[in-house]
């Protein structure tokens, strides 16, 4: 009923979900793009959770560069 390719994209669909509540919150807490959380622009914050969510190295990227802090 389901193919591979139809459970892949769904799968990249949900890594993007959550690509994008990351860093709407690393944002928001100031772990990521401080200047971005001062000019409390919402489309700003769209446009870049946006391009994460498209992204699906930047989200893993961006935390493992903090733990290593």
């Amino acid at each position: 009923m389901f193919s591979v390719n139809m459970v892949y994209g769904a799968f990249r669909i949900v890594i993007a979900l959550i690509s994008g509540v990351m860093v709407y919150f690393l944002i928001e807490a100031k772990l990521l793009l401080t200047v971005l959380k001062d000019a409390a622009d919402l489309y700003v914050f769209i446009v870049i959770s946006f391009a994460s969510g498209f992204s699906e190295t930047l989200v893993p990227n961006i935390v493992k560069k903090i733990e290593k802090k």
